[in-house]
């Protein structure tokens, strides 16, 4: 007889012993998944004991350790999954961070404590585009966005409070994240896949953004840096 048998007999000997002190009217009870776990890692604990020649307390610790590295490996493969492998690089460029991902990217402003909570200060773009047609998307205390078409010429200007600016997607598909600096200011730069080149500053008391299709950079540069305070 193996002393796994002998082990079970003595302890089913054990349990009808306990079984048989009550009498017929011992309610019926449902162990919990908790117990019957723990009551199955100690019978593999005993086991483990006899065939490594270890105390009990060291199988049971070992096992345990083993059984709570398995689970730590599951949460993080179904994690992978639910996010579909998603992993990303994330830059932090003008008091910004991004999170670029492979087909698009979450921007999210930071140093908001020193920014007001709503757009303060009004501003305006004094470049002559009379050329253009103007179009106001949005103007409330939060954000401001208008654009501006000829033919296929697009420009648009937007400015934000930081504080609304969190978890703003961008489409970077096909496109890169980068940080260019010009004239001491670093900007944010990618390009949709439309084509509309994006660049994102911040100007210390709000997010401004500037999107342009069909003009040079340097023209783009040049109505950039006339945008003034009003």
């Amino acid at each position: 007889m193996s002393e796994h048998s002998v082990f079970y007999d003595a302890l089913e000997d054990t349990v009808t012993s306990i079984a048989n002190s009550f009498d017929n009217n011992v309610p019926y009870h449902r162990f919990s998944r908790k117990y019957m776990s723990k009551e199955k890692m100690i019978l593999k604990a005993y086991i483990r004991s006899k065939e490594k020649h270890e105390s009990i307390d060291n199988a049971y610790h070992r096992i345990s350790l083993v059984g709570r590295i398995k689970f730590a490996v599951i949460v993080i493969i179904a994690a992978l999954l639910f996010a579909g492998f998603s992993l990303y690089i994330t830059h932090y460029i003008g008091n910004m961070r991004i999170d670029e991902y492979d087909t698009h990217s979450f921007a999210f402003a930071t140093d908001i404590e020193n920014a007001p909570d709503t757009l303060e200060n009004r501003y305006e773009i004094t470049y002559d585009l009379s050329d253009f047609e103007k179009e106001m998307m949005y103007d409330d205390q939060y954000d401001y966005w208008e654009i501006y078409k000829s033919g296929d010429k697009y420009i648009g200007f937007a400015y934000h409070t930081k504080s609304s600016y969190q978890n703003i997607r961008y489409n970077t598909e096909n496109s890169k994240i980068n940080n260019i600096t010009i004239e001491g200011r670093d900007y944010l730069f990618y390009v949709s896949p439309t084509g509309v080149n994006c660049l994102t500053w911040d100007n210390g008391d709000c997010i401004m953004e500037f999107f342009y299709k069909d003009i040079s950079i340097e023209n783009a540069l040049q109505i950039i840096s006339s945008i003034i305070k009003l």
